[in-house]
């Protein structure tokens, strides 16, 4: 899944306009508060996460497909999504190109969760930003209790017996959108961490 959107540029390194982009808005402060709880009561029996990033600027147009496939290789990305980044070599100058892009979610137990950055700065070169972060994980099972009535000989009803077992635990629709805005902002603070000038991004209080 990718969304895709073309702005203007401002006055900030490649970096900062990656985090510009996938900081939560005013409107969604609210969401990220209740997605902040959610995944922080979630129970894992197994839990692996991996942020990768990069910031590459002035490479040459003519080198930029070249780029984009070995970066996009290190992350596993599809080769649609790597074509859906190359085209930021046809926006206009001081124009950037905004991919985010979710694969492999629900799938397999993992999400990834993809966001790269183009800024056209010449009319011969471009500067790329991304973040790749991933996540396996396993929930733990969710512990279910079901009662059914007791009939002795068959016919003289004599309580009830209470049978548990564990069944697998399954994301809602709601609480997928809540996962993925979590891990979301731990990109973006990973990403700040490895490049400090990228903090410029973010909203100021």
């Amino acid at each position: 899944m990718a969304m895709f959107v073309v702005g203007a540029a401002k006055d900030q390194s490649v970096a900062a306009m990656l985090v510009g982009n996938m900081v939560p808005t005013k409107e969604d402060e609210a969401k990220l508060k209740e997605a902040e709880e959610f995944v922080r009561n979630l129970e894992f029996d197994e839990f692996d996460d991996d942020n990768f990033c990069n910031v590459l600027t002035g490479i040459e147009l003519s080198e930029f497909d070249k780029v984009v496939d070995v970066v996009g290789n290190r992350v596993n990305l599809p080769d649609t999504d790597k074509d859906l980044i190359k085209v930021g070599k046809y926006a206009h100058t001081n124009k950037l190109v905004d991919h985010h892009i979710y694969y492999n979610v629900g799938k397999t137990d993992s999400l990834d969760y993809v966001v790269a950055v183009t800024l056209k700065t010449t009319d011969t070169t471009i500067d790329l930003a991304i973040i790749h972060y991933t996540i396996k994980f396993k929930l733990s099972p969710v512990k279910v209790e079901k009662k059914r009535q007791y009939w002795l000989f068959g016919f003289i009803p004599d309580g009830y017996v209470t049978s548990t077992t564990y069944e697998p635990k399954k994301l809602s629709g709601k609480e997928l959108c809540g996962f993925q805005m979590f891990y979301r902002i731990s990109a973006v603070q990973e990403f700040v961490k490895e490049y400090p000038d990228a903090a410029g991004g973010l909203p100021s209080n």
